[in-house]
């Protein structure tokens, strides 16, 4: 499977919600709110408002993204991106500029971002 190939493109006069499930890659200009699911590639813009849980195999935003992040291979987050929520990779980098607000999950572990659950202290601190 060719993981670079990008098949899907949502412009950035698009508003969609719901579920997108793509066997390849998608670049996203426009707003999207629902569920992402990509056996490659998955690129938001610096247009891109996403609110919305992703899995693919690497995602590189220069846009907005809130939700939980599964990049099983790496995750980019140019100086314009930014992710709010649980975000499980492999690999990241992260731009100058570029902002990461939230859990973060490096490694081998194969648990989904949205199954990991809070830390023992963590959970006695919000009590």
């Amino acid at each position: 499977m060719d993981h670079e190939r990008m098949e899907t493109f949502i412009g950035d006069t698009c508003r969609i919600e719901g579920t997108l499930n793509v066997e390849h890659g998608i670049t996203i200009s426009g707003r999207f709110k629902g569920n992402i699911k990509a056996g490659g590639k998955v690129i938001i813009s610096s247009t891109g408002e996403i609110q919305a849980d992703i899995e693919a195999d690497e995602l590189v935003t220069a846009g907005k993204i809130t939700g939980n992040i599964t990049a099983k291979k790496r995750t980019v987050i140019h100086s314009t991106g930014s992710i709010i929520g649980k975000l499980k990779t492999d690999k990241l980098l992260l731009e100058e500029g570029g902002v990461l607000n939230g859990d973060i999950n490096m490694g081998a572990s194969s648990a989904p971002a949205h199954e990991i659950k809070n830390r023992p202290h963590e959970k006695e601190k919000s009590e």
